[in-house]
């Protein structure tokens, strides 16, 4: 009998919210992003480890549970890099606040 996978559903889950508390938490600044990068991040290290579980045994584990956990490798790549993305216009952000705070006191 096949079975599933370890990371099947965990890693999917793992990649959507954090695209999309990533995404929304962008508006507030962007520094949710930071959770959500460590989300996805360790969605995409369970993934990888899943499918290298299944590169030694493929007869043991089911074709559509590694086809599951390609996608949630392939969307916690995705969300690795809009969250950095989001994080790095962020932290350019403060930087540019930082400046027009020293501006507004000299």
């Amino acid at each position: 009998m096949e079975k599933k996978l370890p990371a099947d559903p965990l890693a999917l889950v793992f990649g959507i919210i954090s695209i999309v508390v990533g995404s929304t938490g962008s508006c507030c600044g962007g520094y949710l992003s930071l959770v959500t990068l460590g989300l996805s991040i360790a969605g995409l290290i369970i993934a990888n480890k899943s499918l290298e579980l299944y590169r030694h045994n493929p007869s043991e584990y089911s074709e559509s549970s590694r086809n599951n956990v390609s996608v949630s490798r392939v969307i916690n790549i995705i969300s690795v890099s809009i969250n950095v993305i989001i994080l790095g216009l962020s932290i350019l952000n403060l930087f540019f606040i930082g400046f027009s705070i020293l501006d507004d006191l000299t």
